[in-house]
């Protein structure tokens, strides 16, 4: 008698609870109404975050991913703090240049924003909710 393998089952059950987790991440974005600003400055070596929604979320702190499409050990995670007025900011050091994708998220990783950005010249890109 041949007892079925339950290890493929349960990868993907574990792999649905993930993608799950992360489409409820996206639709509380949404709910909140989230958005941001990301601007690069080169010269001074700074990413700036603008956060806005509907109604105030009173952060000390994001989490910014900066994932590279191709190479897993490019990948970065920066913390950015919020200053005083109001933006938050963390130094890039380090990160190559090139093309990128985005996942922005407070430490509870209550919600996420996506999107792409180059970090190859002074530049900036807004991240929406995506549900």
């Amino acid at each position: 008698m041949h007892e079925p393998d339950g290890l493929v089952e349960d990868d993907y059950y574990k792999a649905g609870l993930a993608i799950n987790q992360e489409l409820g991440r996206d639709r509380e974005a949404t709910r909140l109404g989230v958005s941001a600003l990301v601007r690069r400055d080169p010269e001074q070596g700074w990413l700036t975050v603008e956060l806005m929604s509907r109604e105030p979320l009173n952060l000390a702190s994001l989490r910014l991913r900066l994932l590279h499409a191709t190479r897993e050990n490019f990948d970065r995670e920066l913390e950015l703090l919020r200053e005083a007025d109001g933006l938050f900011r963390a130094r890039l050091g380090g990160v190559p240049a090139g093309e990128w994708n985005l996942q922005l998220q407070p430490v509870d990783s209550s919600w996420r924003l996506t999107g792409r950005m180059s970090l190859l010249e002074l530049g900036q890109t807004r991240l929406i909710a995506r549900d």
